[in-house]
């Protein structure tokens, strides 16, 4: 199914969000929290984000339902580091690091990917059958559901699973 993508910033959150929900309500409607990339580089500050992005937008892709995404960017690296940034100290996403993939249902967050659950989400490719063993015993042992440990035929990890868990 077919990917509807929008993008706000710290600034235009809150009008962005109220019009994404509003024009997305048959859509399973996704919040993917990232950093901003740097105006001169191009690329974004966050190592984890630019590995994270491929593999989140690719099993969002690969729904069997409509799916809308926001993509909501943190700022730069100082701003993000503010305890008392926006999205930090805000009760509805409590937002801990980035990059988080929330999916939003009744007015609430039912489901949450965060940084937290990096030795699975994280990663685009394992280089081994022995590594991708290690690496989901380790998840399992740190409390991550085991529905993150999927794979698919490319060896990618389907950590969008996770977001059947109620978070």
């Amino acid at each position: 199914m077919p990917l509807k993508t929008v993008d706000a910033t710290v600034s235009n959150f809150n009008q962005v969000f109220e019009n994404f929900k509003s024009e997305a309500p048959k859509n399973q409607i996704n919040l993917l929290f990232l950093a901003d990339k740097d105006p001169f580089t191009s690329l974004s500050w966050c190592p984890d984000c630019v590995r994270a992005e491929p593999v989140i937008y690719k099993k969002l892709e690969a729904s069997s339902s409509d799916v809308a995404l926001l993509r909501a960017f943190v700022g730069d690296r100082p701003t993000w580091r503010n305890p008392s940034h926006p999205w930090r100290v805000d009760a509805r996403f409590n937002l801990k690091g980035v990059p988080t993939l929330m999916r939003w249902e009744n007015d609430t967050v039912e489901g949450r990917l965060e940084d937290t659950h990096r030795p699975l989400s994280i990663t685009a490719r394992s280089p081994s059958p022995e590594f991708r063993r290690r690496a989901i015993i380790n998840a399992l042992q740190s409390g991550c559901p085991p529905v993150v440990a999927a794979e698919d035929q490319e060896g990618d990890w389907a950590a969008v699973s996770v977001l059947k868990q109620r978070s």
